[in-house]
């Protein structure tokens, strides 16, 4: 059959997020990250977008992306349609010269097979690193936490030195005070009786 002949299955967005099993919600927002990245869905008379068996695929492969392999949602976006422009390009190139189907499907396999492994890859690797730094941020707040307590102390025991301190100096106030009173009277009293 040619394609123009061939006619192509449509699913309604409903159908599409009980397919994918996420909220309508969710799909939209997945469809306008693939659409910021130039992927293009088939529009219906409302504006609403009708999805074909290819769409879906194209979904399925982003939730692998992102709810399997945590990827945020513009990167997986971006692998999704740049893995799709390779097959496209894979495709039209098996057009011009005539390479059979299965060396081009094999071909567009390895290539977005290794893609695939390479993002992965960094996955893992971005991973092991943001779990280091979370380790080291740890190490570092315990280290400051056991500064505070540290400096806290020494500047308790500092509170504490001053103000027996004051109280000293207070003391030896009152009782300096009360020895120079008694001088004086007893420097009077003796004047009064001639002692």
């Amino acid at each position: 059959m040619s394609d123009n002949t061939r006619t192509e299955i449509v699913y309604r967005s409903n159908e599409v997020a009980d397919l994918l099993k996420v909220a309508s919600s969710t799909l939209r927002k997945w469809c306008a990250a693939l659409e910021a990245q130039r992927y293009e869905f088939t529009r219906g008379s409302n504006n609403s977008r009708l999805y074909s068996d290819r769409d879906v695929v194209t979904l399925r492969r982003l939730r692998e992306l992102i709810q399997v392999r945590k990827m945020a949602l513009e990167s997986a976006a971006n692998a999704v349609v740049s893995i799709l422009d390779e097959e496209e390009r894979a495709r039209s190139a098996t057009e011009d010269s005539a390479i059979s189907s299965s060396a081009t499907n094999a071909i567009v396999v390895n290539e977005q097979s290794n893609k695939l492994d390479e993002i992965l890859k960094r996955l893992d690797q971005q991973e092991s690193f943001n779990q280091e730094l979370l380790r080291r941020l740890d190490k570092q707040q315990q280290y400051i936490e056991k500064q505070d307590s540290y400096i806290s102390d020494r500047l308790e025991a500092r509170d504490e030195q001053l103000i027996a301190a004051l109280r000293e100096v207070q003391e030896t106030k009152k009782l300096t005070a009360v020895a120079q009173d008694e001088a004086k009277k007893k420097g009077f009293f003796a004047r009064l009786f001639n002692k």
